[in-house]
């Protein structure tokens, strides 16, 4: 591809990818947030020897318990936590969430988010003067109701077992095959899957799938590879690990092809592309969910190809990664993803010998 096109191309890609990422934004701003209940907020004494804050008040001392649904993870409870702290001359830290409001932002009141993970939540406000003075208040947030909550949340979250998602987007294509010129591509990249949780929050199974059905660009002209790829897994969520972070050990298999234009095939140097090949593989997936219900998610993929059940030499393989910026979803459990994938592909011993690498980035929807 010439310098100027390929410039022009990946304008127009940012372009789309600004536009997509407003589009995909907007509904996350304005989700419906369940109430599945009523906290209570008290002022606690504090501990001996410190001095409480001054002029510090509450909005409210009774407000709802929210709750924001996350595809194949828990429930997320959260409380609005509002006051007024009318001191221009002192930040104010609340902790949890580790919020610093400072001197120049306090404006004599403040909104915090505070996550719920319990039937009694402790919040620290601490205050800070420009002398490093220091005063604090403990605030105690109870759910009179938590367990009949938590009962409650169960039972949904048993019954909301299946997740689906579809995604699509772009992938730039670096193959090379002995004997054949070395292949550059843009191509049209498209995704699906499902996913089924065996026991809430613990084990899943996963079967998904990828394909480019389209080449936008392709240098050398005539010749044109698509991929095709499917994914079985089986998942187990590491206990131990608390909110936000969250890890997921997978496992299973896959299976691969691709597929030439008449014109690569009939082009005397032998077939391109290498065909039905499979393996075991190896995908643990790491992600953390922030405050506003969003979660940014990364993984780390290990295939080695087998030849009849056979795993063939580790130079024989696909490795791969990825990183995902998932929206906060909505009260449906809904959300839109962005996405970036890289993946090496390196065959030698199976009648062909080629190696692939691509770049994609797309957007994602599940439900």
């Amino acid at each position: 591809m010439k310098p100027a096109s390929c410039i022009k191309l990946l304008s127009r890609v940012a372009c789309g990818a600004v536009a997509l990422s407003v589009l995909l934004f907007l509904p996350s701003m304005c989700l419906a947030r369940d109430t599945v209940g009523q906290a209570t907020l008290q002022v606690l004494p504090p501990s001996e020897g410190v001095h409480a804050i001054d002029n510090l008040t509450f909005k409210m001392t009774s407000f709802p318990l929210l709750k924001l649904d996350i595809p194949g993870s828990p429930p997320q409870l959260f409380v609005i936590v509002e006051g007024s702290y009318p001191n221009a001359e002192s930040s104010l830290l609340i902790s949890p969430p580790q919020k610093v409001i400072s001197r120049s932002q306090i404006g004599g009141n403040f909104l915090v988010r505070v996550p719920i993970a319990g039937a009694k939540t402790s919040l620290s406000f601490t205050s800070i003067d420009a002398w490093g003075r220091t005063s604090s208040t403990p605030v105690l947030i109870e759910i009179p109701e938590w367990a009949e909550i938590q009962s409650e949340l169960r039972e949904v979250q048993s019954s909301r077992r299946f997740h689906w998602h579809l995604n699509a987007g772009l992938t730039h294509l670096d193959y090379s095959q002995g004997g054949s010129p070395e292949i550059s591509s843009w191509l049209i990249s498209t995704g699906a899957g499902i996913e089924y949780w065996l026991t809430p929050d613990k084990w899943n199974l996963s079967l998904s799938g990828y394909f480019t059905p389209l080449p936008l660009t392709t240098t050398p002209s005539g010749y044109s590879i698509l991929f095709l790829g499917i994914n079985a897994r089986a998942g187990y969520v590491v206990s131990g690990i608390t909110a936000p972070w969250r890890l997921t050990l997978m496992a299973g298999g896959y299976y691969a092809t691709t597929f030439t234009s008449a014109a690569s095939s009939s082009s005397g140097i032998g077939p391109l592309g290498y065909v039905n090949i499979g393996g075991p593989e190896l995908y643990p997936t790491i992600s953390r969910t922030f405050y506003s219900g969003s979660s940014l998610s990364t993984y780390f993929k290990f295939s080695p190809i087998s030849d009849q059940f056979t795993v063939l030499s580790f130079s024989n393989r696909e490795i791969a990664s990825g990183l995902s910026y998932n929206f906060a979803p909505n009260s449906a459990g809904r959300n839109f993803s962005l996405m970036f994938d890289w993946a090496n592909l390196t065959v030698q011993d199976v009648g062909v010998k080629a190696s692939s690498t691509t770049l994609s980035f797309g957007m994602g929807y599940r439900w």
